[in-house]
């Protein structure tokens, strides 16, 4: 870049500079990027196939376990479905319908439990109340808290903490789903915490507490113009400082910005001058990279051509 001007201090720089450009421009197509599946996070699922020693060391059922379940459960059926639930939930952090369990699984639960029950009675299972009861003896068992408002709180708040450092929504989801885990609460299903990763995402915490409540400011925002203003705040005016901000439209603000700063030469790249054009031969000198006038004009209806270009201006 040839035109150099000694650098304006303008909040402008302070804003973008620190926040995003430690980033490059591939951040922008991380929003066009495909929902993340639960292989690609840590969201745990069951295993199509199971090992012995899996079985052995996950899914056998406990003497204590065992007893709960008979004291809970007089028939067969009841019986398996009280363990399959609640040796899936130990495994997994939410409950799974049976259907979705792998036969090995029950198979083998059966076998421990001495029961004489077919793993298909679970189908029976599942259609009735009994299970909604188990769901609630596991939880107060285990120790467990179903997913309310308090962890959706939980969610919300570890998801905005990570995205201030950390773009990909599968990054973003296993942060949520290790707090969750931390305060024992059951995991939501996995388009739960797609959904909120991406609507966390899509803001900016504007600002943080300290010490005795203190607001802090963790961006200058006074020199975004009022045009794009109400889309990054949704605030009218200045008057007041923002809670969050639309991530989106503040990173569009960012680079236009940038564009016209350094299109006025208010802004410039440090020791770019360094540089020649890359389109040029580096050993040719800056002085002679641009062509003359008589040699546009002598060339730009082939470049036209070339290009597809319907119409000149000149």
């Amino acid at each position: 870049m040839s035109r150099h001007k000694e650098p304006v201090k303008k909040s402008v720089s302070e804003a973008y500079i620190y926040q995003y450009f430690q980033a490059d421009v591939a951040r922008f197509n991380m929003y066009l990027g495909a929902t993340p599946t639960k292989a690609e996070t840590a969201y745990p699922r069951l295993k199509n196939y199971v090992t012995s020693r899996e079985l052995t060391e996950i899914y056998t059922p406990t003497q204590q376990e065992l007893a709960l379940a008979n004291q809970h459960t007089k028939k067969g059926v009841t019986k398996l479905g009280f363990l399959v639930l609640l040796k899936t939930f130990q495994r997994l952090g939410y409950f799974v319908d049976s259907d979705g369990i792998s036969s090995a699984i029950v198979s083998h639960i059966i076998k421990c439990a001495q029961l004489s029950v077919l793993p298909s009675c679970l189908t029976s299972y599942e259609q009735s109340k009994t299970k909604k009861r188990h769901i609630a003896l596991i939880r107060e068992f285990l120790s467990i808290k179903s997913y309310g408002v308090e962890a959706r709180k939980i969610v919300v708040r570890s998801m905005g903490q990570a995205a201030r450092t950390k773009n990909d929504l599968a990054d973003i989801i296993n942060v949520a789903i290790e707090e969750l885990v931390h305060h024992r609460h059951e995991l939501p299903v996995f388009n739960t915490l797609v959904r909120a990763a991406k609507r966390v995402r899509g803001t900016i915490v504007a600002y943080s507490t300290e010490k005795d409540d203190q607001i802090v400011k963790l961006l200058n925002l006074e020199w975004i113009p009022q045009k794009w203003w109400q889309l990054i705040t949704n605030q009218k005016t200045k008057k007041s400082y923002p809670d969050t901000i639309n991530r989106r439209y503040f990173e569009m603000c960012v680079f236009s910005q940038v564009m016209w700063e350094l299109k006025s030469g208010d802004l410039y790249v440090e020791d770019s001058d360094a540089f020649a054009d890359y389109r040029i031969c580096e050993a040719v000198s800056f002085r002679t990279q641009q062509i003359s006038w008589a040699e546009y004009e002598a060339n730009i209806d082939e470049f036209g051509k070339l290009y597809h270009f319907s119409k000149i201006v000149r």
